[in-house]
């Protein structure tokens, strides 16, 4: 199937990040390529990953593609498997991010995670690590100190949008 425009991710073909809250486990039902007509009608070839529970799909850019073939090496390996689908906030608004299904997921990557879901900035998640830890990255903190961040992390993010 082509697609005329990129902008068809507003008539269904493609799940919207803006539009998605939470995490959602799916499985791959396949990864195809399809030709994609940019706003400035430039014509680019793209990898979209489709699911079954779900009709519509996501392309892959850099960073999907790069996690992709972290978890399963090639799109032939990727199908029948499940994925974790959530959102990060990014310089452009929303965006999509795949990760093995939680259960799989040890702390440090859930700390990341959760900085980005309650939308921390890289920076942000930096400046609270060395105010709190005089650390700057999550790889850096212990297990206990990773234990007493995680459930703050919340509170701490809702006290600074009150200002």
């Amino acid at each position: 199937m082509t697609a005329s425009s990129f902008d068809e991710v507003g008539n269904g073909q493609f799940l919207k990040a803006k539009e998605f809250v939470g995490t959602k486990v799916y499985t791959i039902k396949d990864v195809t390529k399809q030709e994609l007509t940019d706003l400035n009608d430039k014509v680019e070839t793209k990898l979209v990953v489709s699911f079954e529970e779900v009709s519509q799909g996501i392309t892959l850019n850099v960073t999907r593609k790069v996690q992709m073939k972290e978890l399963f090496g090639t799109p032939q390996n990727s199908i029948g498997k499940k994925v974790e689908l959530f959102t990060v906030q990014t310089a452009k608004g929303p965006s999509f991010q795949f990760r093995a299904p939680s259960a799989q997921t040890n702390p440090a990557t859930k700390i990341v995670q959760e900085f980005a879901r309650i939308g921390f900035d890289r920076n942000q998640a930096k400046a609270l690590l060395k105010q709190r830890f005089d650390k700057e990255k999550v790889a850096d903190l212990t297990a206990e100190e990773m234990a007493t961040l995680l459930p703050s992390l919340e509170q701490t993010k809702s006290a600074d949008d009150n200002f």
